[in-house]
């Protein structure tokens, strides 16, 4: 005789052993740690904060390629001669050409500065001998004698000084120790601004032009921009995502 198979009974008194904390732990993790969406919403500030710190690279990156024409610079002191209003118009952050005769140089280990003269144009131009070491530095300028270059004419990125306060702190420290040139939105100490009120001298409101770099220059900017987007899209997504969920449950 086949015994007939029967159901197996649930425990009762087993179910009645189960803890309702374990289950409410239980479905608390499904919801996920409330340490996620904390997370995502750093990473999508730090991300923000990045771009945000880059909008300036970015937008010359975007700007025409087309060189805007200043011409020789040295007009601009029979301009301001005629007008004493006269101000250049050199456009920040943007891709120029010009022209003038260089004085006031200065140099660092990978690049030379110096003043256009009649103007408060500087430029930046890399260091041909850049990759070159000191003593190899040396010989290269036995060889060339004291010739100087008496005409400088190129392209480059222009940035008003003033509208980019945290950069180019050591040539204007340089221009300011040897020249007592006062730029603006310069930090000074206290003594040295206190000096410069009673003498009522006004700040120069001064351009450097980063010669070579065009806005392709910046390419990178953008690429790492566009990743960094992606990761604040996906953590925007995860972030509602919580949310959705946790209204949920």
């Amino acid at each position: 005789m086949v015994e007939e198979s029967q159901k197996p009974k649930p425990d009762s008194a087993f179910d009645e052993e189960i803890d309702p904390e374990l289950l409410g732990l239980a479905s608390s993790g499904q919801r996920g740690s409330i340490l996620r969406p904390i997370l995502f919403l750093v990473v999508i500030w730090f991300g923000a904060s990045l771009i945000h710190d880059w909008k300036v690279p970015l937008s010359y990156f975007f700007s025409s390629s087309e060189p805007v024409e200043i011409g020789n610079v040295l007009e601009f002191a029979t301009l301001s001669a005629q007008d004493p209003n006269f101000k250049p118009d050199i456009p920040h952050n943007r891709y120029v050409s010009l022209s003038g005769v260089p004085s006031r140089r200065s140099q660092s280990e990978r690049f030379m500065f110096f003043k256009l003269a009649g103007s408060d144009v500087y430029v930046e131009m890399p260091r041909e001998d850049a990759d070159l070491s000191e003593l190899e530095r040396a010989a290269q300028a036995n060889k060339k004698g004291d010739i100087d270059r008496q005409f400088f004419e190129g392209s480059g990125r222009a940035l008003r000084l003033s509208e980019v306060p945290e950069r180019y702190a050591g040539l204007r420290g340089y221009y300011f120790g040897q020249y007592y040139t006062y730029f603006c939105g310069m930090q000074l100490g206290e003594k040295e601004q206190r000096i410069l009120d009673e003498s009522g001298e006004e700040c120069v409101d001064a351009y450097i032009v980063e010669v070579g770099t065009t806005p392709m220059s910046h390419w990178w900017y953008v690429l790492i921009s566009g990743i960094i987007g992606i990761f604040i899209v996906l953590n925007i997504w995860w972030t509602i995502r919580w949310v959705r969920d946790f209204a949920r449950s």
